[in-house]
This record gives structure tokens, sequence and C-alpha cells, in this order.
């Protein structure tokens, strides 16, 4: 498994500003909308960045970005 730090490196360009928008508390909805694509985009993306992240849940992924400081 890579380091911590690589598995964020490795986000995707669309998987880094869905995850600053789920940080903020936006809804997968709002995201969509604000990043002009579709719903199912941004419902595919919110998984593979927890599965980046090493986490099971939104709650998760959020505390491990404040552990990286990524936030």
């Amino acid at each position: 498994m890579a380091p911590e730090g690589n598995q964020v490196m490795q986000m995707s360009e669309r998987e880094t500003p869905v995850f600053r928008h789920v940080s903020d508390g936006k809804t997968t909805k709002d995201i969509a909308k604000i990043l002009f694509v579709s719903i199912p985009t941004v419902e595919i993306h919110r998984p593979n960045i927890m599965k980046r992240l090493d986490v099971q849940n939104t709650l998760g992924s959020l505390e491990k970005a404040a552990y990286l400081n990524l936030l």
C-alpha cells in the first residue's frame, strides 16, 4: 500500500474538487451543479475518494483529510 500522502496525490483532477466540496458540506446534487457534471458522476467519485483515503464513510474521509492537513 502507498504512503498516505501518495494516496491523496493520486486523486484525479475531478476527484480533488469533488472532495473539496464534500469537505465543505455540499450535497451530491450541489456538487454536480457547481462542477457542471451529472449526479451519477459525483456519486462515482465519492466512493473512489474514500477508497483512496482508505476510509469507510464521508466522516472518515474528512477526519483523514484533517489529519493529512488537506483541509
